[in-house]
């Protein structure tokens, strides 16, 4: 959502025909402290987006990272990680990685934030007389992508209720995510049967759950985690709301692209249901574990199902535990599992300070979750006459969370209303609007094109050099971006007899 400018003149001054620019590049070298680096600023590009550029498809759930490039002076080698002295060589002697960055913007000495992430790389470069350091920022997704996890299988969870435990689990992994980050979910549409992870990096699957009800996630400027279900920009009051005026006379160029290439007849969602089945063997050794005497193996072992629970091996009937002459020395081994969806952490334990233990046909049974046949629902136009000639059908990208019929016409109705016609996608240039953020309403205003209508900011990339501040934003227009218009919304619209709003589809 647009950020606050109560108690400023930022809005005052950025309609002003003279604007003074101000910024700040905060870099917190020991996590804690942020010397002001500003004065070293050469320039400066942020980029945070919503639209897959790549698939000229707006709103299709996988995150986007926002990503920030500096070029800033190195005369004195302040940045360079071998000299010694040097602010780079105190803190990151091998090299800058994962340094907390803050960048804010705005006009006469009154800023707002425009990105919080981190240095992921900062290569130099030297040319006669000129001597200046990158630094390549991107947002807190960034920890995200490196953290893999693991979990047994939890039931009949909202979107929202299992993002929370990932992003707990990015706390307890990561304290700098934890300090720097705070997230604010909607709460979901549907109920997914059955969850778990696999060793999957955390950003990759909150992307698929907000992508199996059609949300959105993102970063904000100020290092909030958002999902957004895909009813938000009927209710947030920012996407409600218009924002600030684009007018052509603040307008640096503008660019109107209605683009075929996102137009489809027919939208093609995939349900993936499962079902717990009958007791199995689920996993069974290749071949025998020795233990030596006074020692402790931890094996692991990968199931053939996703398993909704298991049970702890029993000897004589899981396994033997015998010496090198087969005498049994079961006594002698503890044996302890920690087990997961997909896999589990077996401990052998041989308390025998003479003999090695091995371990014969280690088998692991439990309730395995059997997929069912996928269920296959397409979702045809419903525009007469048809927008798009011909055929041309949209196929949703397998998502291993969408299980339910609900879901997938949750995904299959929302993507068919968006995409059963072109979509115009507007490009504005002007100078930076410093509260805006992406999925705000803004209006724009351009009687030579033709323009006077509200839309939604999908892109917004600002850059700025040593005294000029610009942004670019990609728009769409609100127009017959939702069926309806005139939704019930609750604590808000008032029932009727007749008349009443609708609640959505």
């Amino acid at each position: 959502m647009a950020q606050s400018t109560a108690g400023t003149n930022l809005v005052t001054n950025y309609a002003a025909p003279w604007r003074v620019a101000a910024r700040s590049v905060l870099v917190c070298w020991d996590g804690t402290n942020c010397p002001d680096e500003t004065a070293r600023v050469q320039s400066v590009s942020i980029r945070h987006e919503l639209l897959n550029s790549a698939l000229g498809l707006p709103m299709l759930g996988q995150g986007l990272a926002s990503q920030a490039t500096l070029t800033l002076s190195n005369h004195d080698g302040r940045y360079c990680a071998s000299l010694n002295g040097s602010i780079a060589h105190t803190y990151y002697p091998n090299g800058i990685y994962r340094v907390p960055i803050r960048i804010a913007m705005g006009y006469s000495g009154e800023t707002l934030r425009q990105f919080t992430g981190e240095i992921v790389a900062a290569p130099g470069s030297e040319t006669t007389g000129r001597r200046t350091v990158q630094f390549q920022c991107q947002d807190y997704s960034y920890p995200l992508k490196q953290i893999k996890h693991v979990s047994q299988v939890t039931t009949s969870q909202r979107v929202d209720e299992a993002m929370d435990t990932l992003l707990d689990a990015a706390d307890s992994a990561d304290a700098a995510f934890a300090a720097a980050t705070t997230w604010a979910l909607d709460k979901g549409l549907a109920v997914i049967p059955y969850i778990w992870t696999d060793d999957e990096n955390l950003w990759t699957e909150l992307g698929l759950l907000a992508a199996s009800e059609a949300g959105l996630i993102h970063f904000s400027k100020e290092a909030q985690f958002r999902f957004w279900r895909q009813t938000a920009f009927l209710e947030r009051a920012h996407s409600v709301a218009s924002q600030v005026t684009l007018a052509r006379a603040r307008c640096f160029a503008l660019d109107d692209d209605l683009s075929w290439l996102n137009a489809y007849t027919k939208v093609i969602v995939e349900a993936s249901p499962w079902r717990r089945s009958a007791l199995a063997e689920v996993y069974q050794a290749q071949a025998e574990i020795v233990v030596e005497p006074g020692q402790t193996v931890t094996h692991r072992a990968r199931f053939t199902h996703p398993v909704m629970s298991v049970l702890t091996p029993v000897e004589g009937t899981d396994y033997r535990a015998v010496t090198a002459g087969m005498s049994d020395l079961s006594d002698n081994l503890v044996l302890g599992i920690t087990a997961y969806a997909q896999q589990a952490t077996i401990t052998l334990q041989n308390t025998s300070s003479t003999q090695a233990i091995y371990v014969l046909g280690l088998t692991v049974r439990g309730y395995p979750l059997e997929g069912r046949a996928d269920d296959k629902q397409e979702y045809a136009a419903t525009l007469v006459p048809a927008q798009v000639p011909g055929q041309k059908d949209y196929t949703v990208p397998a998502n291993a969370y969408v299980q339910t019929r609900l879901q997938a016409e949750l995904v299959g109705t929302r993507l068919r209303d968006l995409l059963q016609r072109p979509r115009r996608l507007i490009g504005w240039s002007g100078p930076l609007c410093p509260w805006l953020e992406l999925g705000d309403r803004v209006t724009l205003v351009d009687a030579a094109h033709g323009f006077n209508e509200d839309c939604i900011v999908l892109n917004l990339v600002i850059t700025a050099s040593v005294q000029d501040m610009s942004m670019d934003l990609t728009l769409l227009p609100v127009a017959n971006l939702f069926p309806y218009s005139g939704y019930f919304v609750w604590g808000t619209s008032a029932y009727s007899n007749n008349g009443s709003h609708r609640s959505y589809y």
